[in-house]
């Protein structure tokens, strides 16, 4: 018996619905593609040693930033010029000595940091006829009742893929991973006890991209409060070499770090977007460079508002008071 003849109109009306969906598809930026096999995952431990394989190469970063804010609960102008700068040191997982340096007309106007030196981490700013410094002990971040810092250079330093994840997984803090198909990705999603309490929580998931085309390399990430609530979501992209100083380093593929980063803040909306560019793990800067009383300006020093000050100093190095100028 023959198929039953399809009539003409039915058959444009069949082929214009095709039309106005690849249509759709082109003007949404694209359809999505479904996800690789599920035979091609492979375990936390493949993903983790290949990520860590990677980003243990940068013991050092300078880089320059290009710095633009949407609605930032800071007075720093809405786009600035920057640098950032991190050495790494002690625990390959973090956290580690940085800083993101804001600067305007040549003038640096503020800071985001962490002093290993002085056990803190800090943001503080002088612009557009404000000033603010916020510090607390690192031994105590993430400690409930804590009030919150605008920008928490604990979860800058998460999203920018230079620090290593924990491994093997058998220890706290570790990693766990599940796979999600909306997008397609590796979810690593990091535990740790949190301070004071010594809860075990999830504090943030790490997504890598889960392609036949494409490195499994973090794409984004999604910072938890102590509740398991987003507070935070980072995209980056735009992976670019950064230049070795070191000559030991005989590998003919230069490790890769997002150069495009994206932070949104759930709650009010406002974002940090930051554009990398210049990056090497030439030593560039003095160790002193990341200490944060000696490096604070003067004018900051005597209203600086230390955020856990109703905790207990944390036990051991952490709790060194820290050490102030006489000035």
């Amino acid at each position: 018996m023959s198929p039953p003849a399809v009539s003409k109109t039915r058959g444009l009306a069949a082929l214009g619905w095709g039309i106005l969906a690849v249509a759709g598809c082109m003007l949404s930026g694209g359809c999505k593609q479904p996800c690789p096999p599920l035979e091609t995952v492979v375990g936390v431990d493949v993903v983790v040693a290949e990520y860590n394989r990677e980003v243990r190469r940068i013991g050092r970063l300078w880089a320059r930033a290009d710095i633009a804010f949407k609605e930032n609960a800071i007075a720093l102008p809405l786009h600035t010029d920057g640098l950032l700068v991190l050495q790494k040191a002690g625990d390959p997982a973090g956290p580690q000595d940085f800083f993101l340096k804001f600067k305007e007309a040549g003038q640096e106007i503020g800071r985001i940091g962490i002093s290993m030196q002085d056990d803190v981490y800090y943001t503080w700013f002088i612009a557009g006829g404000k000033q603010q410094c916020l510090w607390g002990w690192l031994g105590l971040a993430g400690a409930p009742g804590i009030e919150a810092i605008p920008i928490d250079p604990t979860q800058l330093l998460s999203v920018l893929s230079v620090c290593e994840l924990p491994a093997p997984q058998r220890d706290v803090p570790f990693v766990g991973q599940t796979i999600r198909t909306d997008p397609c990705a590796y979810v690593l999603t990091y535990a740790d006890r949190q301070p004071i309490t010594g809860k075990l929580l999830f504090k943030r998931e790490v997504y890598f991209r889960w392609s036949l085309s494409e490195p499994r390399r973090p794409f984004m990430v999604k910072l938890l409060d102590e509740r398991g609530i987003c507070v935070l979501t980072a995209r980056m992209k735009d992976y670019r070499p950064v230049q070795l100083a070191d000559g030991n380093d005989r590998s003919d593929e230069p490790p890769m770090m997002p150069t495009d980063i994206r932070l949104t803040w759930t709650k009010t909306g406002s974002e940090l977007h930051l554009k990398l560019s210049g990056m090497t793990t030439d030593d560039r800067v003095d160790p002193d460079a990341y200490r944060f009383w000696d490096r604070l300006p003067v004018t900051l020093r005597t209203g600086a508002v230390q955020v856990d000050a109703d905790l207990n100093p944390p036990v051991g190095p952490v709790g060194r008071p820290p050490k102030r100028d006489k000035d």
